[in-house]
């Protein structure tokens, strides 16, 4: 009896010690399992945040050169106006001068007040 008892006890201790290290070795897998899980997450999120970054730097790059494209065109067009105002100031300036010696002839006078001219006596008649 006590030889049955001693084998039950082997039996139940070596069935105890199956199962736990069936438990361990399956807690194992488990963890192996979840790890290969978040190291496959953690690649994607990798590949994304690197596929992100081209995108940044591509459209980064995009908007750096419409902004250098923007600012020749912005010049360009200071220089534009810039010679349009200096046009216009010299122009102006003739304008006054042609102004000023048509007031020293006489020419912006009524043309009632005109010395009429011979010739354009004859060609109104």
């Amino acid at each position: 009896m006590l030889d049955d008892f001693v084998k039950s006890a082997e039996e139940q201790q070596v069935t105890l010690r199956s199962n736990l290290e069936s438990e361990y070795f399956s807690s194992v897998a488990d963890a192996i399992k979840a790890y290969k899980a978040l190291q496959e997450k953690y690649q994607s999120l990798v590949q994304e945040f690197y596929r992100k970054d081209a995108e940044y730097r591509t459209s980064t790059m995009q908007l750096l050169a419409q902004a250098d494209a923007l600012g020749q065109e912005n010049h360009r067009i200071s220089i534009e106006n810039q010679n349009l105002r200096q046009r216009n100031m010299e122009f102006s300036m003739r304008l006054q001068t042609a102004s000023e010696k048509r007031f020293q002839n006489g020419q912006c006078l009524p043309s009632i007040m005109r010395p009429k001219s011979p010739y354009t006596q004859t060609k109104n008649r």
